[in-house]
């Protein structure tokens, strides 16, 4: 081979390639004319090569691949991750799972002169019934009762038409999303109820966490080795579920205050208004210790606790359970023996004394090595929920001749608003950049003028642990 170039790593030939070069080489060392027509032994002799070199170039290029994480792909990236990344509870790898679809929709009836219940484990369902929502139990829901009905239920009073109330859809992922009004199809017959409806969309279902995101959080866990840092912190809420944002803020009180010893942590999942029970799953992530209310259908003085909620992704083996409710059912310090995700019970290594009802909040504090604080020794962690800042835009276009006024203003307030609230948190709005979203939403729109963001035409620019969502949008053309 002297005298010929090294070819570029990664490099690879066809068949064909592999053919032509060997009956080049075989006939320019030869002194005769050889035969490599079809059917000719010559030809059969570089067919063959040439298969099996195609077989050991192929591995190759399989090894390069496989051996680097940023070329990795599908379950060689849980592999590689897996060997260093803590994994996901009843799995064998660090990618987070789908998460389900969850929000607000609207029980109504015809007449309200008497009390209705709407039952937990109701189905709900969008119009042409292609995706299906359950009713959950929800202690934050001041219409939800544990023992109004066996497996409890949400009360519509005497004289009230209607209830909101949260369902999460059947199958997690991005395809239990829903838009506005679409969610209309009672699958379960709930006496008393006549209809159902989403009054806003659905958008909180995620896919299994692809390749390039876990790879992006993988670097995250390596920079969070060294706990105690900024990075070590984001890590751990983010390796909570997908969806999470986080901010994190050294030396400063939630105030804007500035003190020493003190980081302040701001979380959202995308909603703007996040749930007590994911701030709490943040602050144990941070703590290595946390807080869960329980909503077990039933009380219980066995060693299986049941959350209606979900498991939160913190939980572990070996973590000691404490009930912080007055008069306490757990004082003797049961650890977590087993987890079980999908009914959503935890198993302790012993009965607890009392009956814990449900209501509950039980303590969890990490003794085990699967789940390590990453908050430093003296410092103190404050974790608040992200509050939401709205963006009230008008904005007047021009539509180019031959196209629909409607389907042209609906794609630049679908543009706009997706834009808006797909920022992050603690992320700035730009006041130009809604003329550009609006200008690329349709090529109907010909010209946009009088752009106006809350009355104002300046950027939108949220403060500590504020997250911008769309108010009302006008678009007049």
């Amino acid at each position: 081979m002297a005298g010929f170039p090294l070819p570029p790593v990664p490099y690879s030939k066809s068949f064909a390639q592999i053919v032509s070069d060997f009956a080049a080489m075989a006939q320019a060392t030869s002194g005769t004319p050889l035969d490599f027509t079809e059917g000719s032994v010559f030809l059969a002799l570089a067919e063959a090569t040439a298969g099996v070199s195609d077989w050991l170039q192929k591995l190759y290029l399989f090894s390069l691949i496989v051996g680097r994480l940023q070329t990795s792909q599908g379950p060689w990236v849980d592999s590689f991750t897996a060997d260093y990344m803590p994994p996901v509870v009843g799995t064998n790898s660090p990618r987070l799972p789908a998460s389900p679809a969850s929000g607000p929709v609207t029980f109504s009836r015809n007449a309200d002169q008497s009390q209705a219940v709407v039952p937990v484990g109701s189905l709900v369902a969008t119009f042409d019934g292609a995706q299906v929502y359950q009713v959950l139990a929800d202690t934050t829901n001041t219409a939800y009762s544990a023992t109004v009905i066996p497996g409890g239920g949400f009360i519509i009073p005497a004289g009230t038409a209607s209830i909101n109330i949260t369902v999460t859809a059947l199958t997690p992922g991005s395809a239990g999303n829903a838009l506005a009004n679409t969610i209309t199809l009672l699958k379960s017959s709930v006496v008393g109820v006549d209809t159902v409806n989403n009054s806003g969309a659905l958008t909180s279902g995620l896919d299994p966490e692809t390749d390039d995101s876990l790879k992006a959080r993988f670097k995250q866990f390596i920079a969070s080795l060294r706990a105690g840092t900024p990075g070590a912190i984001a890590y751990a809420v983010t390796s909570l579920r997908q969806g999470l944002q986080v901010t994190v803020h050294e030396n400063i009180n939630p105030d804007g205050t500035q003190a020493y010893g003190v980081v302040t942590v701001y979380v959202d999942d995308g909603s703007g208004s996040p749930s007590a029970l994911t701030v709490e799953n943040a602050a144990g992530a941070i703590n290595g210790s946390g807080n869960v209310p329980t909503t077990a259908a039933t009380e219980t003085t066995s060693a299986v606790l049941t959350f209606g909620n979900g498991i939160p992704s913190w939980l572990a083996t070996g973590m000691t359970a404490v009930d912080f409710t007055t008069p306490s059912a757990i004082t003797n310090g049961q650890k977590i023996q087993a987890i079980d995700t999908t009914l959503n019970t935890v198993t302790l290594d012993g009965l607890v004394n009392a009956t814990v009802n449900s209501g509950d909040v039980i303590g969890f504090s990490n003794n085990s090595s699967v789940l390590q604080a990453v908050r430093a020794a003296g410092v103190r962690v404050n974790v608040l929920g992200a509050t939401t800042i709205t963006a009230n835009i008008d904005i007047t276009i021009v539509i180019a001749p031959g196209y629909n006024n409607q389907l042209v203003v609906s794609a630049v307030s679908n543009a706009v608003s997706a834009y808006v609230n797909s920022l992050g948190l603690e992320a700035t709005l730009p006041y130009t950049m809604i003329e550009h979203v609006a200008y690329n939403s349709s090529p109907g729109v010909t010209n946009v003028t009088n752009v106006f963001l809350n009355e104002a035409e300046v950027d939108l620019v949220p403060t500590m642990g504020h997250t911008i969502k769309i108010g009302t949008l006008t678009v007049q053309p």
